[in-house]
């Protein structure tokens, strides 16, 4: 799979090299692929081996330059780092989301924190805030349950919100939330419900449950990553 490349210039050649450096680590963090245009790896001129060192000191990241075309581009290889926002009702469906990570899991492309993954003797209040300030995306499982959690209301989404968070919503069971505000960036399926066919009004099958799972991955593959 490709991955589409976002142009990095600037048309101020006296640009420092220290306010390109803070550009670009600004940029490596919202996003997978830049290239660098021409007159950007010219304005760097004689610091630009050490902008590339400095860069990837600070993040995870490889930098590829031609130097017929004076072209870079930038890949950032830490992983989105997704907090799992759900009620305790809900945790088969919860299961089965992780299970359908898994392949982004094991190619790095993906790290999870949820609930249950707090380790013996850490206080979980403190590790589920730090855990919401530390990610990239808050993926919320949306159900009846969910939304009269008062702790996901009141805290959760809140503190995700407040911090400017893109949030994710992916509706697990039909619940009217008109007028809820998760400020959701995009809501997967366009709202389709992962476990009621609400068109039939019925419920759907294990298989059929798990086909609309893979459409939300196939989502994060081309919201997220660009795949």
């Amino acid at each position: 799979m490709n991955m589409r490349a976002s142009t990095i210039s600037l048309s101020d050649r006296s640009t420092s090299e220290a306010i390109i450096a803070q550009k670009l680590e600004v940029a490596i963090k919202v996003n997978s692929n830049y290239e660098l245009s021409p007159e950007l790896i010219e304005s760097l001129d004689a610091q630009k081996e050490v902008l590339i060192r400095h860069l990837q000191q600070k993040s995870n990241v490889e930098m590829t330059c031609n130097v017929n075309t004076n072209y870079c581009i930038i890949r950032n290889n830490s992983p989105k780092k997704f907090f799992i926002s759900y009620s305790k009702d809900d945790e088969t469906e919860l299961n089965r989301f992780i299970t359908h990570l898994s392949d982004l899991r094991r190619t790095g492309l993906v790290d999870i924190f949820f609930d249950k993954m707090t380790r013996y003797g850490e206080n979980c209040d403190e590790t589920i805030k730090r855990n919401i300030d530390e990610c990239d995306f808050m993926i919320c499982l949306v159900s009846a349950s969910y939304m009269n959690t008062d702790y996901i209301r009141d805290i959760e989404i809140p503190r995700a919100i407040k911090q400017k968070k893109k949030i994710i919503t992916i509706i697990l069971k039909p619940y009217y939330w008109k007028g809820v505000n998760i400020c959701a960036d995009f809501i997967s399926l366009k709202g389709d419900c992962i476990t009621i066919d609400e068109k039939k009004d019925i419920q759907r099958t294990p298989i059929e449950q798990d086909k609309m799972w893979t459409m939300v991955i196939k989502e994060f593959y081309a919201k997220i990553f660009n795949m």
